[in-house]
This record gives C-alpha cells, sequence and structure tokens, in this order.
C-alpha cells in the first residue's frame, strides 16, 4: 500500500463513520428522514469520488506491483463494509443488512484475488506475456 492510499483508507474510514452516524439519526428522527440523509449521501459520495481522485494522481503505478485502480475501489466497500458490520451489531439492526455488508467484504476480496490474477500493474498479463 502506497502512502497516499493509507491517507484515503483513513479518509475513508471518518467518511464511514460520518455516514452511519447520519444514518442512525435519519432513521431516529422520522421527519427528516429522506432530506438529511440523501444529502449526506450525495456530499459523501462527492468527497470520496474527489479525495481518491486527487490521491490516485499523486501515486505512481510503476513504484508498486498492484493495481492502484483497484486499491482505490476496493479500500472504500471494505472500510465502509466493516463499520457497517460494526454498526450492525452496536445498535442491534437487520441481521439481513449485517449479511450483505459481510457479502461485499467477500466480494470485495474475490474481485482484488481475480484482478490480480489477470494483471500486473493495472496492465493485463496477456499484453506482458505475449
Amino acid at each position: 500500500m502506497t502512502k497516499n492510499i493509507k491517507i484515503f483508507a483513513f479518509f475513508s474510514l471518518i467518511l464511514s463513520v460520518l455516514f452511519f452516524l447520519i444514518l442512525n439519526y435519519s432513521l431516529a428522527n422520522f421527519n427528516q428522514r429522506y432530506i438529511s440523509y440523501s444529502i449526506s449521501v450525495i456530499i459523501i459520495i462527492l468527497l470520496y469520488s474527489f479525495t481518491g481522485e486527487y490521491l490516485a494522481q499523486k501515486d505512481n503505478q510503476r513504484k508498486v506491483k498492484t493495481n492502484l485502480t483497484l486499491m482505490y475501489l476496493i479500500t472504500p466497500a471494505v472500510i465502509n463494509a466493516i463499520i457497517g458490520i460494526l454498526w450492525v451489531i452496536i445498535f442491534k439492526r437487520s441481521l439481513l443488512s449485517l449479511y450483505i455488508y459481510i457479502m461485499i467484504i467477500a466480494a470485495c476480496l474475490i474481485f482484488y484475488i481475480i484482478a490480480r490474477k489477470f494483471f500486473i500493474k493495472n496492465i493485463n498479463k496477456r499484453k506482458i506475456f505475449d
């Protein structure tokens, strides 16, 4: 992991905690549920996008073996799912939500393993070895 991915992971952790706090507040307050939740989701998605794009531009793909694009996609998904699991456990939410977050982590892991098998530094192995 590069320094920028670690920064992005920390930023993702903060945004995920903030997201689930807003989600919990929105579920508790019936009157403002959709407005506060919708606005927070839009803001958080924009922050993820801009921060990931900014930090990814600073990374050099030649210095690392892994696919940086893949790492910038999987990192916030896994962190958000882990925070989601903790949210389900702490606030005793639906078990269906727990299973969904576990499946998100499993899907990210499978996707990472498959992508790692076929790509080296974001270049398809067939192009390298053919």
